[in-house]
């Protein structure tokens, strides 16, 4: 958190370059806050995807590695990453890198408002700006409050050094002694909800006027963006009534329905779909700064026949004949593994937007979808199942599976087998897409990787005879200590506020 800064100028310490913009400079119109704006909203697009999304989940029970990968994402897959692994404090560095940003953008935004030289509408359109900044610095928090701390509970929420370094103040020249040292987890949570909650307000101030946002696709934050968001958080810190009041809250929305059928399958190449909340802007000029979600798990794109990682059958296994997600996220690949010929079940369920191919060939990119109103489906479930409402955790249940299976019929269950229903769900649905070490650090259960795997022919290797080894090792207990990453030893040479915070077991 202590590297790097907000660079607006090149400058010795005492002479302005020609032509150089100083800090107070910087922002003077509304025009100025639209571009820093702008630049917030690609920092958050990269967020929003690659080693962000990817790394917990090589992490997890769903991917196993196969031998010959080169070593691509091992660290992550068979848990051996700690303090000094570059993956783990580049996210956590590139998340306080924006937050420069974040806070230089509200503080000099506010002030310009508060200089009474902007008119009525720059105003109403400056605090649009404000309350879309506002909401980054919640996500960004909540992104390292989900991977940098320990499950939410009562008897750890008030113990400091086990949340957050918390800034909400740009200041360029602070000195060592003043680096923040973690705060509690309730105080990081009470953050992340409070800019929620400004950010909510200010928006639905602006969308009474101007609600173009609030629509599927959309390039730009909304108040359903927010709300899900919030609901998002809600569940992860056991805040079960906030969690079902706001996912119902986007559920209701007439904008919004549950992609069904082929669309759903389109939905994941030209990622347009009638449940998609928000999706940040890409196209091909700019998809060269988008992660890859496919290239984390396949190596297809540069040798044809080579796959790093395949979902592991008990994953491949669970969708019914009619569940049109099976479709949707695997394809039966010929490969070759150590210069053996197998065969097995890949994960494309980003299979590359042809609209972003800066060339002839597939590039495997595809946009970002970091809000769908089937985690808002998920949630509702979850939150009522665990507030004792089965009858609205089954409908939520149903409706998400009538949207995805061919002929389901609605089905009422209740006590665990409801609860391990909608888990099951949840599982299916949002594979691949950053929630699942979450979720399993959440329900305190632990994992392991089985090497069960159908045969494809004679012809072929069997598949789990190329597993690797480490992989197949990996064993989480329930409550596992890795489910939390470590904190940077970086941030510990340079912040003498954190001795003694680091996460249990590193």
């Amino acid at each position: 958190m202590a590297a790097g800064a907000l660079v607006l100028s090149s400058c010795d310490m005492n002479l302005e370059q020609p032509g150089s913009i100083t800090v107070g400079e910087s922002v003077q119109t509304a025009d100025d806050v639209r571009g820093f704006r702008n630049n917030l909203y690609s920092s958050l697009r990269a967020l929003c995807g690659g080693a962000y999304i990817t790394d917990s989940e090589l992490q997890s029970d769903f991917f196993i590695g196969l031998r010959g990968n080169g070593g691509r994402g091992s660290t992550m897959s068979q848990s051996t990453f700690n303090p000094s692994t570059a993956t783990i404090s580049d996210n956590y560095s590139g998340c306080y890198s924006v937050m420069k940003t974040v806070n230089f953008l509200l503080a000099e935004a506010t002030r310009l408002i508060d200089s009474g030289t902007l008119t009525a509408d720059e105003v109403a359109e400056v605090n649009r700006y404000i309350a879309e900044t506002k909401f980054m610095r919640a996500y960004i928090y909540f992104w390292l409050f989900d991977h940098y701390c320990q499950d939410y509970t009562p008897d750890k929420a008030n113990t400091v050094g086990l949340g957050l370094q918390l800034v909400t103040v740009y200041n360029p020249n602070m000195t060592p002694a003043e680096y923040p040292g973690r705060s509690t987890m309730a105080e990081a949570v009470e953050l992340i909800n409070k800019d929620l909650e400004d950010a909510f307000n200010g928006l639905q101030e602006w969308e009474t006027a101007d609600a173009t946002d609030c629509v599927p696709n959309a390039p730009y934050v909304s108040s359903y963006a927010v709300a899900a968001l919030q609901a998002r958080v809600a569940l992860v810190t056991h805040d079960y009534s906030t969690a079902v009041s706001k996912s119902q809250f986007v559920i209701g929305s007439p904008n919004y329905a549950l992609t069904t059928g082929q669309a759903y399958i389109n939905m994941w190449s030209n990622d347009q779909g009638s449940e998609l909340i928000f999706v940040p802007f890409v196209d091909a000029n700019e998809s060269a700064y988008v992660g890859s979600f496919f290239d984390a798990y396949n190596y297809i794109s540069n040798w044809p026949t080579r796959v790093d990682y395949i979902p592991t059958f008990d994953v491949v296994n669970s969708y019914a004949d009619e569940d049109i997600r099976f479709e949707a996220f695997f394809a039966g690949v010929e490969m070759v593994v150590d210069a053996q010929p197998t065969a097995a079940f890949v994960f494309y369920k980003y299979p590359g937007n042809q609209a972003l191919i800066t060339g002839t060939t597939n590039n495997y990119k595809n946009k970002p979808k970091p809000f769908r109103l089937s985690e808002q489906y998920l949630i509702l479930a979850e939150a009522a199942q665990a507030s004792n409402d089965e009858t609205v955790a089954n409908e939520a249940l149903n409706t998400l599976r009538q949207a995805r299976i061919s002929g389901y019929t609605a089905q009422s269950f209740s006590g665990t087998r409801l609860r391990d229903e909608i888990r099951s769900e949840r599982a299916k649905e949002l594979i691949g897409e950053g929630f699942r070490i979450s979720d399993l650090r959440r329900w305190g259960l632990g994992f392991s990787r089985s090497s069960e795997y159908m045969n494809f022919g004679p012809q072929y290797t069997p598949v789990q005879d190329l597993f690797l080894s480490g992989d197949l090792a990996v064993r989480y207990q329930a409550n596992d200590y890795r489910y939390t990453w470590p904190i940077p030893n970086d941030e510990f040479e340079v912040n003498h506020q954190l001795a003694g915070q680091q996460n249990p077991g590193y």
